[in-house]
């Protein structure tokens, strides 16, 4: 089972399939194989969004021998410009889903749903971003770059916050 196993199991399996590998490479493609399976993390459950890059799970033990921690790949939750709500929020969500508790999760999403349309939120809501990373910049930004042109002190490394009006 995958809870008995441990990233020592997971990499003998892992020389196992590469010794493999090598085997039927030679037999059908020639001697170069340059293909080397690794493990990185082993996942006691994890799942996947449907996009490529984009999951997260339970990490049992990681090649470093890190253990028992959430793992996140391609969320808002990693991004640097993600507003700290949304970071709190995915965190909590992802392990009620991982420990399989759907109708907290739903008790929580109508909780936390009430609280924003109802003003109780502010500032977790606004998210950093840095001045130059925006391609199509809105009006506070114009601003911004319209402030500086007129001799104020605006810092093009500074980050901003940015606030959804609802």
């Amino acid at each position: 089972s995958i809870k008995d196993l441990n990233i020592e199991n997971a990499n003998q399996i892992v020389d196992y399939l590469n010794k493999s590998f090598i085997t039927w490479a030679q037999k059908y493609n020639g001697n170069q194989v340059e293909t080397k399976l690794e493990i990185d993390k082993l996942f006691s459950i994890w799942v996947q969004s449907g996009a490529k890059k984009r999951y997260f799970g339970w990490v049992q033990e990681n090649k470093n021998g890190k253990k028992n921690y959430l793992h996140v790949t391609g969320f808002e939750i990693k991004r640097s410009n993600t507003a700290s709500y949304t970071i709190d929020i995915q965190e909590k969500a992802f392990n009620m889903i991982l420990k399989e508790e759907y109708e907290q999760l739903k008790e929580l999403l109508k909780i936390e749903k009430n609280k924003i349309l109802t003003g109780q939120y502010k500032k977790e809501l606004m998210f950093p971003a840095k001045y130059r990373e925006i391609e199509t910049k809105p009006s506070h930004f114009r601003a911004a770059i319209k402030a500086k042109e007129l001799g104020y002190l605006i810092n093009e490394e500074d980050s901003y916050l940015w606030c959804y009006i609802i």
